[in-house]
């Protein structure tokens, strides 16, 4: 089972200050000494499967053809990646 670098109390303290409006991204990082892109990761989960999104994956998720082809269509008419990732409900690890 992979550990994982931030505890998930951590992630929700974030999330936490964060979602309280008082803080952005950048402050967040340097406060808390992590990533920009991982605190935007960890928001996105979040709003998008609650603190299950923040959960350490254990196993390979495996997609069918069908599922693939409809993420690639959505990229290929210039819907934003994250956007992709949010109505496929897919993480981005």
């Amino acid at each position: 089972m992979p550990i994982p670098k931030h505890s998930k109390e951590l992630k929700l303290k974030v999330i936490q200050a964060y979602l309280e409006g008082s803080k952005g991204y950048k402050i967040l990082s340097q406060e808390f000494n992590v990533d920009l892109q991982t605190i935007r990761l960890w928001i996105e989960n979040y709003k998008a499967q609650g603190e299950d999104g923040l959960n350490v994956k254990t196993k390979k998720t495996y997609y069918s053809s069908e599922f693939k082809i409809k993420a690639v269509q959505m990229l290929l008419d210039k819907i934003p990646v994250r956007e992709v990732r949010r109505r496929l409900n897919l993480s981005g690890t």
